[in-house]
């Protein structure tokens, strides 16, 4: 189950929030060495942690978040324009309907389950709540044959860089009603990944 958090009900959901920035911090930083973003010893987080994020968190049966994702304005300064914009070929997206993904993450327990194609829906079902055409970001070049074959359409938006000992490119995820069918497909259900209470079309 996807459940989303965002600054108009982030008040519900203290719990989830804990634990989301808590799982970060065990694989941002104990797993790939993100010292400069570690928080009290426990956590994982950065300036664009605030009132602009949307948070697409992973829960598990208990309730607990066990993985997520982060969306973020790119009509906003973020990470592509303002750490990253040497990746990208030519100008760095800037528009109202494509937000920045980020943080993208599982629990190691998840990697392996069900949970990631879930969240993978959720990149193109939570992009369609919010009215986007797509999302940009980095990733792992070796993960993109992945994401494909799940039935993402991605697409490089640079040439691939080394970063911390492995190959990174940007990319722009195209947000549409045929990705979600076929990531839908390789999930084998068409039953919404989103706890639908918190659907955006209701609280828009």
């Amino acid at each position: 189950m996807i459940r989303i958090i965002d600054k108009s009900n982030i008040h519900q959901f203290p719990k989830t929030m804990d634990q989301q920035f808590r799982l970060r911090h065990a694989v941002f930083v104990k797993e790939k060495g993100w010292k400069d973003f570690e928080k009290e010893g426990v956590y994982e987080k950065d300036q664009y942690d605030n009132d602009n994020a949307t948070y697409v968190i992973s829960i598990d049966s208990q309730g607990d978040a066990i993985g997520c994702f982060r969306l973020y304005p790119t009509m906003l300064p973020h990470m592509l324009s303002e750490t990253f914009p040497n990746l990208v070929e030519g100008s760095v997206t800037r528009r109202p309907d494509v937000y920045e993904i980020t943080r993208f993450h599982l629990s190691k327990a998840a990697r392996q389950t069900t949970a990631w194609l879930e969240l993978v829906a959720a990149i193109a079902e939570v992009g369609l709540d919010l009215g986007l055409s797509g999302v940009t970001g980095l990733t792992r070049t070796l993960r993109i044959p992945a994401m494909q074959a799940a039935g993402l359409s991605i697409r490089p938006t640079g040439l691939p860089v080394f970063m911390d000992g492995e190959s990174n490119v940007s990319v722009i995820i195209d947000i549409t009603e045929q990705s979600l069918s076929r990531i839908n497909l390789n999930r084998g259900s068409t039953a919404s990944v989103l706890e639908r209470n918190l659907d955006r079309r209701d609280r828009a």
